[in-house]
């Protein structure tokens, strides 16, 4: 079976071959690489680029069916991702570390006293082995 883009799941235009066709600007998710991890893409409104806005960043992506269907934690085709879309993979693992850290890093400067980097990067191998 093969698992669909985002865009193509949404229909939402800003995928790479229709964004093309219609001329319009492709999505941050298709332009790196993120179909089946579209949620991690910072700041962004799904389908935002064609003027109008789908529930997956509206409603902090809880209620999408991709996000629902490819998380890695819990996704009927979560566990997927990682052997059918290695570098999308990596990429989604690299952006979840960065978060990680940019949160640690936050709550250092409150005084509270976060994760460590090390236990960030336990957590990192973890989640992709």
């Amino acid at each position: 079976m093969r698992l669909k883009n985002c865009w193509e799941i949404k229909k939402c235009g800003c995928g790479r071959g229709l964004a093309r066709t219609l001329g319009w600007e492709m999505c941050d998710a298709a332009r790196l690489g993120l179909g089946h991890s579209c949620w991690t893409v910072a700041n962004k409104l799904c389908g935002a680029n064609n003027g109008w806005v789908i529930d997956a960043k509206k409603k902090n992506c809880a209620i999408c069916e991709v996000y629902l269907s490819y998380n890695r934690s819990f996704g009927e085709h979560g566990h997927e991702i990682e052997e059918l879309f290695p570098e999308e993979h990596k990429r989604y693992l690299e952006l979840l570390k960065t978060r990680l850290l940019a949160f640690e890093q936050a709550f250092d400067k409150l005084g509270t006293g976060a994760a460590t980097s090390d236990s960030v990067d336990e957590n990192m191998r973890l989640k992709s082995g």
